[in-house]
């Protein structure tokens, strides 16, 4: 199994009580957001955000890649993704604990936030047979940013 920087059942802990009712607004808005989202697409208030994206990615996929992210099925993904990520799953996740002795390889971002490698490193070790690859100068990207780390690790 080969893991490309992927989520992390406690990468969202809980926050403290007192940012509960910042959490509960940041939900509504999301909602509010994916609701309005389809409309300014097509109004194009998504073409003007691509423009102003200062998000550096490989140049080859720059616009093409932009505009696929910007598309209202992919905001829809995400705010899902998003939404759900303390939930169920996660629970199942940390309840499973192990996937015994298969073979498990985790590629890491070397360009992440504080935190997200160690996170990273625990994902290795549901495995005994796990192992953490951090791909240096890549972000979240890595499949676009350097596609040869992913497919010489699938091989």
């Amino acid at each position: 199994m080969v893991l490309v920087d992927s989520s992390q059942e406690d990468e969202h802990a809980p926050l403290p009580a007192s940012m509960t009712a910042d959490e509960s607004k940041e939900k509504t808005e999301t909602l509010l957001l994916a609701r309005l989202y389809p409309a300014f697409f097509h109004f194009g208030v998504a073409r003007w955000f691509l423009a102003r994206d200062p998000t550096p990615l490989p140049e080859h996929l720059d616009s093409g890649l932009r505009y696929l992210i910007l598309k209202p099925k992919h905001v829809r993904a995400m705010v899902n993704e998003s939404l759900n990520l303390d939930g169920e799953s996660s629970e199942q996740v940390r309840k499973s604990r192990t996937l015994g002795d298969k073979a498990l390889l985790v590629l890491t971002a070397g360009v992440s936030q504080p935190g997200h490698a160690d996170l990273q490193r625990k994902l290795g070790r549901l495995s005994t047979h796990g192992q953490q690859i951090i791909v240096e100068k890549s972000a979240h990207l890595i499949p676009l940013e350097q596609p040869q780390a992913v497919t010489s690790t699938v091989v």
